[in-house]
């Protein structure tokens, strides 16, 4: 006989409640019985970014509370299961995501000011992530100490711009540091394909810095194009509006 579920994520399942979950819970099922069909594009498009907001939310209080289990060995003393096995099969998820989340959570346990400015919504869960990823044994106490540092550019750059800092750092950082042939600027590519019939290609591979510069630069100049072709539907609203591909394309012509 196979051990039985004490967790479903149900109202009775969570006692006394600390974390308001049957709040969450209940918005949660409010929300699934909207029928987006039926909404305004301005509905749904706010909705889009409140819905990764509390993403962002749960999963930072995931990973708290995942650090803590770990830490504590609770899972393991009350069913004689490691954190992320025990999750795995309460959930019934995939049990090596669920490891690696647990592994995440137990990095991220070490910045102490980086999850309260997580809490505190200074930075998001994606910044956590990649910090979580890049931090080791060897360069934790490097980036231990540089945490007000990473969380005031997490408030000036991009997030990709960011975690391309980052992850630089913390490869400066480790003494072992190993080489990642994916950040070697001798792979960046590009290559121009005359198609013969008046239309030219673009074909290539950036990666590391490279990539996040070309990226940002076009991105940047597509958005100026899309607010200025914006502005002009102002005036005459019969204007089509590029479309995104086109913008990009535009931006690398303007550059």
């Amino acid at each position: 006989m196979g051990r039985e579920h004490r967790f479903d994520g149900s109202a009775g399942s969570l006692g006394s409640d600390p974390f308001g979950l049957v709040g969450v819970l209940e918005a949660v099922g409010e929300a699934v019985a909207v029928d987006p069909v039926l909404e305004s594009d301005e509905s749904l498009m706010a909705a889009a970014v409140a819905v990764d907001v509390a993403r962002s939310t749960l999963e930072a209080t995931e990973a708290r509370i995942l650090s803590r289990l770990e830490v504590s060995g609770a899972t393991d003393s009350e069913v004689g299961m490691r954190t992320g096995g025990w999750l795995a099969w309460e959930t019934d998820t995939n049990p090596t995501k669920c490891r690696a989340r647990v592994s995440a959570a137990r990095r991220l346990g070490w910045f102490p000011e980086f999850v309260e400015a997580l809490t505190d919504a200074r930075v998001g869960f994606a910044h956590a992530e990649v910090l979580a990823l890049v931090a080791n044994p060897r360069n934790r106490d490097g980036l231990c100490g540089l945490q007000d540092v990473l969380i005031e550019l997490a408030d000036r750059y991009r997030f990709a711009e960011w975690s391309s800092l980052v992850h630089q750092l913390a490869n400066d950082l480790d003494s072992d540091g190993s080489f990642d042939p994916n950040d070697n600027p001798d792979r960046n590519r590009l290559r121009l394909v005359d198609n013969c019939d008046g239309t030219m290609g673009l074909k290539g591979r950036l990666n590391g810095a490279t990539a996040v510069t070309v990226t940002q630069g076009l991105e940047a100049l597509a958005d100026e194009l899309f607010h200025r072709y914006n502005k002009d539907r102002e005036t005459d609203p019969d204007l089509p509006m590029p479309s995104r591909p086109r913008l990009l394309a535009e931006a690398l012509a303007g550059c």
